[in-house]
Formats: structure tokens, C-alpha cells, sequence
């Protein structure tokens, strides 16, 4: 971004918001991968100088602060001429000591995230920029890899995504340039920058690896479809491949998963950012992924809102520590019998106060507990091990599915309304399903218990066949956007009991009714 001209840039977003103040389907995100580094006088205009509350000292605190001014004066004037969509200020490159995301972002509707490495990864760092205490949403605005078509990789992320929290999962496709057509839509030159041999200690090096391997003829990034080296669809196709199918198949089912926010007994603080680049990331998500293993139960609590620290709270873990401001507020929890676990101090894994879910065989097996509008959500990822694990939720009921490599069960409290599995399927030691091949999502359209539910709506990875433990009377197949089903199924075959998925209909939605 820029600091200098900001008249000019108030009448752009004045334009652009002006002209779509009516739309209902838009989301402002008034930057991208931000990088901004100790901007001295002479790249700002006069009146950010005489801004309030910036620190004088150079760092990553004056950068984030700077940057969250002026998204909040953009953002001023969305709502001025009548706009009321959300709006992101943007993802910092804090990833580079570029400012800190969350605390940029904390004035923002949205929280959000970008992360290209291991699927694994993605949810861990989502942890560590997690909004719930400030009843934020939390966004995977990018991710993805460098190859086409990595179904796998993207099947991972949507599942660690969902687990860890995210209300949204973007894979980096399309540009969708109609918003403001009066912008070119020529080359930008990123690789040049290799014969340019940087002078200034504040340059964004990490560019300089983005384009090493790209051709002397690349054309940059914005006229390169489906992200340029990056894509889950067709190379400059608009019709989905399999990574983009994966990716979507979660949102599908995932209608009425939106996270909700509950008190918990334990909390893991992040740590504010106060001594530079992304800090307290390692320790924090070393620490989430202890607790992902052993299966505990709890929330992520920044330290900026430690005053707002739900009562019910036991147990803090502060891998990172905390800033001098808030050693007084953990001297109050302490005295309030709060356990506070600093640093290296792993005594929080003794602590009794620490609630676990049991998961047997547990070996090989993490555990992501998601709290949301409709229940409990708990995520099985297997990292080694057995594939078919015995699961006893906090409702203490009891679900045997197949996990491979991932596994689904939600326990809205009336029953279990969810499961997404593959193998042989049991709750409460009844029979439900048996999956033949691949992975199978089953959804209660009621609040009854799936193995009661008269209706239940089915989406699988792959043409496979589930045998059901009652008999079907109907099959529809379902489409987004439609009030009527596309098509209805005969039941048929020998066994009035299994369901089988063709190729063409593999990828819709079903509705299947039972007698």
C-alpha cells in the first residue's frame, strides 16, 4: 500500500463503492499480502505523520498500526456513501516481518489468513491468528500449491481448515477483474526485479524466491488464469478438476457448521506482537498440536482480549508468554486458582482440569474439537496408525468409523447429526452404514440422531456404494440454487438397503429417504 496520496485514494474507493453499494454478493478486501517496513517521512502524506496512537520507535507494532489506520480510513468511506458489505482490511506478510495480520485486521469484520505450506500446517497457523475472542470470522482467504490439480493437498487443507475453525476455505483462482473495468489489464513485470539488486534494508526479499523459477517470458501475475502457478482447476479452463471438486465438496455440506464461540477450560494465549517477526508462532502452534495429539479440548484465546477471558477458564498455556501490560491480568487469574502455564512449561498435560475426548485406538490420530451453530464438530486426522478408531464424544456418545485419512462426527447434543467416514459405520453400537470405498459425508436434515433420522442427505468422494442398516424408498439429486431436485432416483438393485453412486451423479448432492 501507500502512504502518500491518500485524497486520491479516497476517491477511488469512493467510485468503486459508490458504484456497488446495492450489490449483495460482494466483500471488500482492500489489500493484498501487505508488506510495509519502518516508512519514513518522506513516503507519507503530512496528515499520517500527525495520526494519534502510532509509536514513534520504528517496528512491527508502528507497521501494523499504520497499516490498520489507514484500512479504517478506506473503510471510512465504504460506509460513508452507503456501502454495508464487509470489509477485510487485508493479509499482512507478517510471515516476513511485514506487520502483524490479526492485529491489523482487528478492526475488520473478517480475519483473514493466507498459508501455502502442509495442509497440517494450514490449521496450526490458523490457530495462531484465531479471532474468536474478538466474535470475528476467520477466513483462509488463499492457500494452495505449486502443482495442477493436487487433489490431495486440497482435500487436505478444506478438512484442516474446517477443523481448526475457518468460516471459509479460497483457493488463489480467478481475478475477477469486471469490478473496475477501467483498470489495464497488461503484464506486471515481478521478475524484473531479479536484475535489481536491492539498496534498502525494508525491501520485500521473500518476491525474489515468488519468481526465481518463472520463465524469462512469464507475464506476470494478473493475466495468468488459475493463479498463476498455482490452481485447483483446468489450466485456463473454467471447468473443475478433482482438487477443485475436493475443495468444494466441504462447503456443500458444510451449511450450519459456522463456528460458534463457547466458554472452555482451557485456553492457549497468543502472545500480542511486541518483539518482531510473527512472534510466539513456533511455540503456539508446537503447543496446539500437543493438544491436538492428545486429544484435549480447548480454545485460543489473543492476549488482547485476556480482560474478556471467560470465567470458566482452568487452565491458560502461554507458550509464548505475555507482554509486560498483561503480567497484572494473569497475577488475577492465578489468584482466581487459574493454572498459567509459561514458556516451555508443559505441566498443563498433568493438569486433571484439562478435558479429553476419548479416541481408541489413539495412536497416529489427532483430534480438532470445532464448537458451531449446530453442535460439536470433531475433526479425526490420521497422521499413522490404524484407520478405524472408536470415538466417545463429550455427549458421550459413541461412534466406530473408518478415518482415512479424515473423519467427521458432530454431536448437535440430540444425537449425532454428522458423520463423514469411510468403512463400516456404528453409533451407539448400532449399525449405521458401511462406506465400500472412499470417504462418504451423511447429514440428518432433522435434529434427530442420524440412525433415527427418516431423511438424510448423502455426498461421497468417489462412485462407491453404502449399504444402510434400514431400507430406501427415495433418491434425489440436489443442486445448488434449485427449490426442486434435478432428478429423482428409483431404488434399485437386489439389496433395498445400499445406495449406489455412477460417475454422474458422484459429485451432486443426494437426498435419500428411508422407509
Amino acid at each position: 500500500i501507500s502512504l502518500r496520496n491518500l485524497p486520491l485514494q479516497r476517491e477511488y474507493i469512493q467510485v468503486l463503492a459508490t458504484r456497488w453499494r446495492g450489490a449483495g454478493n460482494i466483500i471488500y478486501n482492500l489489500s493484498n499480502e501487505t508488506y510495509l517496513r519502518d516508512p519514513d517521512s518522506t513516503q507519507m502524506d503530512k496528515e499520517v505523520t500527525q495520526w494519534e496512537g502510532i509509536p514513534r520507535q520504528n517496528g512491527i507494532l508502528r507497521d501494523t498500526l499504520l497499516f490498520r489506520r489507514w484500512a479504517k480510513e478506506m473503510t471510512n468511506i465504504i460506509r460513508q456513501v452507503g456501502g454495508k458489505q464487509p470489509v477485510m482490511p487485508g493479509y499482512m506478510f507478517s510471515m516476513s516481518g511485514g506487520g502483524d495480520d490479526y492485529l491489523a485486521n482487528r478492526d475488520g469484520e473478517l480475519e483473514s489468513w493466507h498459508h501455502y505450506a502442509s495442509p497440517e500446517s494450514i490449521g496450526l497457523t490458523l490457530s495462531y491468528v484465531d479471532s474468536a475472542c474478538s466474535e470475528r470470522s476467520l477466513v483462509l482467504e488463499e492457500f494452495g500449491t505449486r502443482s495442477w490439480n493436487n487433489e490431495k493437498f486440497y482435500d487436505g487443507g478444506a478438512h484442516y481448515a474446517l477443523a481448526a475453525g475457518a468460516g471459509a476455505a479460497m483457493s488463489y483462482e480467478w481475478g475477477i477483474r469486471w469490478l473496475s473495468q477501467e483498470l489495464d489489464f497488461s503484464a506486471t513485470p515481478l521478475r524484473e526485479i531479479l536484475d535489481l539488486t536491492p539498496t534498502d534494508p525494508r525491501w520485500f526479499l521473500p518476491v525474489r524466491d515468488l519468481v526465481k523459477h518463472w520463465s524469462s517470458r512469464a507475464v506476470g501475475l494478473h493475466p495468468a488464469p488459475s493463479g498463476f502457478t498455482y490452481g485447483s482447476i483446468y489450466h485456463g479452463t473454467p471447468f473443475p478438476a478433482a482438487a477443485a471438486i475436493a475443495l468444494g465438496r466441504l462447503g456443500l455440506v458444510g451449511r450450519g457448521l459456522g463456528r460458534a464461540v463457547r466458554p472452555e477450560k482451557v485456553y492457549v494465549v497468543v502472545p500480542t506482537a511486541f518483539k518482531g517477526d510473527r512472534d510466539g508462532l513456533e511455540e503456539v502452534t508446537q503447543t496446539v498440536k500437543k493438544l491436538w495429539q492428545e486429544k484435549a479440548v480447548f480454545g485460543i484465546w489473543q492476549e488482547d482480549c485476556l480482560n474478556s477471558l471467560p470465567t470458566s477458564a482452568r487452565v491458560l498455556i502461554c507458550p509464548k508468554g505475555v507482554t509486560a501490560a498483561s503480567e497484572g491480568r494473569l497475577a488475577e487469574l492465578r489468584r482466581s486458582a487459574v493454572e498459567v502455564f509459561m514458556g516451555a512449561d508443559n505441566g498443563w498435560q498433568r493438569s486433571p482440569q484439562v478435558p479429553h475426548v476419548s479416541v481408541t485406538p489413539s495412536e497416529g490420530m489427532d483430534l480438532l474439537v470445532r464448537r458451531t451453530h449446530q453442535g460439536t464438530l470433531y475433526g479425526l486426522m490420521r497422521t499413522g496408525g490404524p484407520g478405524t478408531v472408536r470415538l466417545r464424544t463429550e455427549g458421550k456418545r459413541v461412534v466406530s468409523l473408518g478415518v482415512e485419512p479424515y473423519a467427521f462426527v458432530l454431536d448437535r447434543g440430540t444425537g449425532i447429526g454428522l458423520v463423514e467416514a469411510a468403512g463400516e459405520v456404528s453409533i451407539d453400537g448400532f449399525f449405521f452404514c458401511r462406506v465400500e470405498r472412499g470417504r462418504a459425508w451423511v447429514v440428518s436434515d432433522e435434529q434427530a440422531d442420524l440412525k433415527g433420522a427418516k431423511v438424510v442427505r448423502v455426498l461421497v468422494t468417489e462412485p462407491m456404494k453404502i449399504q444402510f442398516a434400514r431400507t430406501i424408498a427415495a433418491i434425489s439429486v440436489l443442486e445448488e440454487g434449485r427449490s426442486e431436485p434435478l432428478a429423482r432416483l428409483i431404488p434399485g438393485g437386489s439389496d433395498p438397503r445400499v445406495l449406489e453412486v455412477d460417475s454422474e451423479v458422484a459429485r451432486s448432492v443426494l437426498r435419500v429417504e428411508f422407509k
